[in-house]
């Protein structure tokens, strides 16, 4: 049954693995979007998770995702646990127990950095990595550094991983996480100097695509002069794999995967460079697509063109968004037949000119929506009798409050909506939140009047109720754009 490839073993599972917490087991590869400074969640899409059948014997996968969703870590890390037990090495509970490490994070941080570094040694240990296992300790090497508050032990780890994985095609993803390090502990000039040597060492044109979308997306706010140049040498390679009239395949796809993340990072900053930039894309798509059209059912031409219609519809929110400024914001008040209103007393924004409002988009299963609250607690603490008032809006979906837990679950069954308020009440008291709620219909348009598509979304608005910013996702950038026009917007 079990086949032995360094010192780990590994089977075949019955059925392929779904969607779901899978997404926390793929490395992230050198050329995808990095957001080291501002992560947002879909405002529609709450993380599901799977119901995959049984491993193997008493343990069954299906019962340890379950107690997952439930938020039953205890019963779930026995499970997993058990499993392991019996079988130390074997990949795919191995990779199970990366969930676990996730899982467990919130409620038991020390815990988790505990597992994941055992879990570290044993792919440590291993002889040689094949590269499903080299994915599972990837991943394993990802919450260490998530969970850990100890950056140097952190970066040890990181760099084991480096001589590990040396020519691995992952072994730039570790070289990002070491740079994800040093940025999260203000070490921005180490941060560089990894980059630098990354690039001073690669002499392939498309394997420098992939570095200088890092670089542009890790060090804009410290570096923009040094990170312009290293865009502007990108640009020009990107531009000379597609100026011939036939466009290889490999040179097409380095090219799009660093023009897609260049006009994503531009929507951004300057919607309407990004609307450029996507134009130029589709140009250059038109013209590989039509001498590589011969098979219909060509997947990869698929994927790219739905990438850009994804891109297209992020850069037209975009513009959305810019366009908000300096307008008149939509009032929630106008909604006021179907909302509801959690610790607030204000109905509408009419109710609050005079104050600067800060709207918070969010939701009670959006992680990043829940970091920010340490901004937002600060924030109201600091200014709220100076005339600051925030507001966070949201929408019922369908969560109630598990007094087990002490956490707010989604509920198979239909929550009514005094119990769902009830709720975000206890939510609030269990964050220690000061501010209030309007929590809108989920068939009113509030959110799209604000071109809400990713949370959390915080929209400013001035003393004579106008937009004056819009900021999409948390990070320390974000957080620092808000705080500065929160002070501007008071003092005017």
């Amino acid at each position: 049954m079990f086949r032995k490839i360094g010192k780990l073993s590994h089977y075949k599972p019955q059925h392929k693995y779904r969607l779901g917490f899978m997404f926390l087991l793929l490395p992230v590869p050198i050329f995808a979007e990095v957001h080291t400074t501002s992560f947002a969640q879909d405002a529609n899409q709450e993380t599901k998770s799977t119901d995959d059948k049984e491993t193997e014997g008493a343990y069954s996968r299906e019962d340890f995702l379950k107690s997952i969703r439930e938020q039953k870590i205890s019963e779930a890390a026995a499970l997993i646990d058990g499993a392991l037990a019996k079988d130390p090495l074997n990949i795919d509970l191995l990779r199970d127990n990366v969930t676990m490490i996730s899982a467990s994070m919130r409620s038991d941080r020390n815990g988790a950095v505990d597992r994941a570094a055992t879990q570290l040694k044993k792919f440590v240990d291993a002889e040689s990595l094949s590269p499903v296992q080299a994915s599972v300790y990837l991943s394993t090497l990802s919450m260490f550094a998530m969970a850990s508050s100890d950056s140097d032990k952190t970066l040890s780890q990181l760099e084991t991983a480096r001589k590990k994985l040396q020519g691995s095609p992952l072994s730039n993803s570790v070289v990002t996480m070491i740079v994800q390090n040093f940025l999260r502990n203000g070490k921005a000039d180490e941060a560089k100097r990894e980059l630098d040597e990354l690039i001073k060492s690669t002499e392939d044109g498309k394997a420098m695509l992939s570095i200088a979308t890092l670089y542009t997306q890790s060090l804009a706010a410290q570096y923009p002069e040094e990170v312009n140049q290293v865009d502007a040498k990108a640009v020009k390679i990107a531009e000379s794999l597609v100026a011939s009239d036939t466009i290889s395949r490999e040179d097409f796809n380095a090219y799009f995967g660093f023009a897609q993340s260049r006009a994503s990072r531009l929507s951004r900053s300057n919607p309407t460079d990004a609307l450029a930039q996507l134009k130029s894309i589709e140009a250059n798509f038109e013209r590989f697509s039509s001498s590589n059209s011969s098979n219909d059912n060509d997947a990869g031409l698929k994927s790219i063109a739905r990438s850009l219609e994804n891109l297209k519809r992020t850069v037209e929110t975009e513009i959305k968004r810019a366009e908000l400024v300096g307008k008149p914001a939509k009032d929630f008040g106008d909604f006021a037949q179907n909302n509801h209103y959690v610790a607030m007393d204000a109905k509408s924004l009419a109710d609050l000119k005079g104050k600067v409002v800060l709207l918070d988009f969010w939701a009670v299963w959006c992680g990043p929506c829940i970091a920010t609250f340490p901004h937002l607690k600060e924030w109201h603490e600091e200014y709220s009798d100076k005339g600051l008032v925030i507001v966070g809006a949201t929408k019922f979906y369908n969560y109630d409050w598990n007094t087990e837990t002490s956490k707010a679950q989604r509920s198979e069954a239909k929550v009514p909506v005094e119990n769902e308020l009830a709720m975000l009440e206890k939510f609030r008291e269990s964050y220690e939140l000061k501010h209030g709620f309007v929590v809108t219909s989920n068939e009113d348009a509030f959110g799209d009047h604000f071109a809400v598509t990713g949370i959390p979304q915080a929209v400013l608005v001035d003393k004579k109720g106008v937009v004056r910013l819009v900021r999409v996702g948390s990070g320390e950038k974000n957080a620092e754009d808000l705080h500065n026009m929160i002070k501007e917007l008071l003092a005017e």
